[in-house]
């Protein structure tokens, strides 16, 4: 993955599963021993984004409408890698 994105000048790699979002977050503290990969990986694992988190940094939001008249339960679950997986 490192190998794939260097010298591509992206500003960010946007990732919709957070498994994998998370572990290539840690793609630095996975290969901090690795000489040759040290370095680059840390580098890439900045640029690293949820999508959600992404979508939040450059304000690209918006006011949600109601869906009906009347209150509405609702239950969200965020996923578990997201909300609780450390670094």
């Amino acid at each position: 993955m490192i190998d794939s994105f260097e010298g591509t000048d992206v500003d960010a790699v946007i990732i919709n599963a957070s498994g994998c979002g998370h572990t290539l977050k840690n793609y630095g503290v996975l290969l901090q021993d690795d000489p040759q990969y040290r370095e680059r990986a840390a580098q890439f694992a900045s640029k690293v984004k949820d999508v959600q988190e992404f979508l939040h940094q450059v304000g690209l939001t918006a006011q949600l409408s109601p869906l009906q008249a009347q209150p509405l339960t609702l239950v969200y679950q965020d996923a578990c890698h997201a909300a609780w997986a450390k670094d």
